[in-house]
């Protein structure tokens, strides 16, 4: 099924704040050593606003051969004249369409807490590393694969401070979706 069809990531949203949340320490360092050296500690993930798996049309780079009807039209006036119709042929009239392969899409918003030292937002740069690091927990939870058999993309989407009275922390919000393309 999976090597035929594609995987099956509809719960991969549920895995990946799974996985986050059971390995806070590790996700951590990871950011530390990643250039986020400003994260003292990485918070729970909390995914929210669950949607439906989408299915779309990918056009895919190898055509297939859109066969001819072999079928002999009827005319009127039948031919007395031997015809050689039932050898093949390549015709003029031939066409080729690209195939279509379906892609399960799913889609879902998170946040996370980050206490942070200084408190600052992250540059460009730094939520370019967030989004990554995010992107390869794919590869660690579930079907234990990543690219190209899953695509994984983390999207931030704001930044924020947030106060609980004793301390501020960075509160990232963030899209994360997992695509698998049927006919791998």
């Amino acid at each position: 099924y999976e090597s035929r069809f594609g995987y099956n990531v509809a719960n991969y949203t549920r895995l990946f704040q799974s996985y986050i949340n059971d390995n806070l320490d590790e996700v951590t360092i990871s950011m530390q050593e990643h250039f986020l050296t400003n994260v003292v500690e990485a918070g729970r993930v909390q995914m929210f606003f669950t949607r439906s798996p989408t299915f779309s049309p990918i056009v895919s780079s190898s055509p297939t051969f859109a066969e001819k009807s072999t079928i002999p039209s009827e005319t009127s006036d039948p031919s007395m004249t031997p015809s050689i119709s039932s050898i093949p042929t390549v015709s003029q009239e031939s066409s080729f369409f690209p195939s279509t392969l379906t892609a399960l899409t799913i889609q879902k918003r998170g946040r996370q807490l980050l206490q942070v030292d200084p408190l600052l937002q992250f540059d460009p740069f730094q939520v370019d590393v967030y989004e990554r690091i995010m992107q390869n927990y794919t590869a660690s939870f579930g079907h234990m694969v990543g690219e190209p058999f899953i695509m994984t993309i983390c999207n931030v989407t704001e930044q924020q401070f947030v106060s609980n009275g004793v301390t501020s922390q960075l509160l990232l919000s963030f899209n994360m979706r997992y695509e698998s393309r049927f006919g791998y």
